[in-house]
């Protein structure tokens, strides 16, 4: 892929060679990480390092709280440094009191501890210096620009708020005492954090269902990636997924993306769940842009007014033939053979012009992720 950047599109990502269907685009790890599942009793559920499923036996308890688990000793120390500042201020304790939405903030104090104390004191300029993953996260957008001054307060106090605690957690050392310019120089980096999570942060998903009829997908987190969230822009008629594997983002081809085509995202709803409008107004309370996607700009209709019917009744033959096997393969749990029948219907409706919107493609694509998720869903 190539990276490009024009002030239309900002910075994103064009295919210089084919890619096929199915094929894996790109791998992120985030920058950091917070568990934060929609069931706050859901927490020991999950490694608060890794965010993978904690299982049995190999499951290690914090042990200075009682309220989060790691997946196995490797992690629990992994996270020690980092962990500790959360049992400080009894961060997981906050979950269980508050809503998923407003514990999210906690996500920016989770980059800051990936943060050398002694470098935050001195700045953006001194962070983005000393290291290059710092200089990509300072680099993403924040749409300060089009953000009300009620958001810009609200980032503000809780800039305020955030510093406080990790002030009071030792995180600058115990009993420190920030200089008037230190502590305005790490007011800045928080305040930027928050600005920048606004407009960057990705939910977490895992697999709840784990039967092989359906993927039930719930939310357990929120995660900064330095690469998918800076390179991919939004589409409501994207051409790839994401699919989870604890903390770790795959995306994944979902159509066949021709040389010189952009690779698209999705940071919301597909066009087949909502109307454009809808679309449009949640993407711009949220995400602080104007989606041009296709879908948008041609008003594509949601499932509910899309065209079903198939004339052509070669092609109806040979995709209900494709069916039984698809059928048969999801039946026996053979993941692998359901998704490369997935991929030959795909190729099958693209060679004989099938042109979206098509209910068709919208439940090809929603099946095809179940796949994805099986088979990308638990990797190591």
């Amino acid at each position: 892929m190539d990276i490009r950047e024009t002030e239309h599109q900002g910075r994103h990502a064009l295919a210089s060679a084919d890619i096929p269907c199915g094929s894996v685009v790109a791998v992120d790890r985030p920058i950091a990480s917070l568990l934060n599942p929609d069931d706050p009793s859901a927490v020991s559920n999950y490694c608060v390092h890794c965010l993978r499923r904690c299982l049995g036996s190999t499951c290690v308890p914090c042990p200075t709280c009682s309220v989060v688990a790691f997946c196995d000793r490797g992690c629990r120390d992994a996270a020690a440094k980092v962990h500790a500042v959360e049992c400080e201020i009894n961060l997981y304790q906050r979950r269980l009191a508050e809503k998923a939405d407003s514990f999210r903030v906690f996500l920016t104090l989770k980059v800051m501890l990936q943060m050398d104390p002694e470098t935050v004191k001195q700045g953006i300029k001194v962070l983005e210096s000393r290291d290059d993953r710092f200089r990509r996260l300072f680099a993403m957008v924040t749409h300060n620009e089009v953000k009300g001054k009620e958001q810009r307060y609200k980032n503000l106090v809780l800039a305020h708020i955030l510093l406080d605690q990790l002030k009071r957690s030792g995180y600058f050392g115990e009993d420190a005492q920030l200089t008037p310019e230190q502590e305005l120089r790490s007011l800045e980096v928080t305040n930027r954090l928050l600005q920048i999570q606004d407009c960057n942060n990705h939910p977490i998903l895992a697999m709840e269902d784990d039967t092989r009829s359906q993927v039930g997908l719930v939310k357990i987190g929120n995660g900064v990636y330095l690469a998918i969230a800076s390179n991919f822009n939004h589409s409501c008629c994207p051409n790839t997924c994401r699919v989870n594997s604890g903390d770790a983002t795959v995306l994944l081809a979902t159509r066949n993306v021709r040389a010189g085509d952009e690779v698209c995202d999705i940071y919301s709803m597909h066009y087949s769940e909502n109307t454009a409008a809808d679309r449009r107004k949640w993407l711009s309370e949220s995400f602080y842009f104007e989606c041009r996607c296709r879908a948008c700009e041609e008003d594509w209709p949601s499932y509910a007014g899309m065209e079903g019917r198939i004339g052509d009744a070669a092609l109806m033959a040979e995709l209900r033939k494709t069916e039984e096997a698809l059928r048969v393969a999801l039946r026996d749990g053979d993941v692998d053979a359901a998704l490369r029948l997935h991929i030959k219907d795909l190729n099958v409706m693209e060679k004989a012009r099938l042109r979206e919107p098509h209910r068709i493609y919208t439940s090809l694509r929603n099946s095809m992720q179940f796949c994805m998720w099986r088979k990308y869903g638990k990797l190591k």
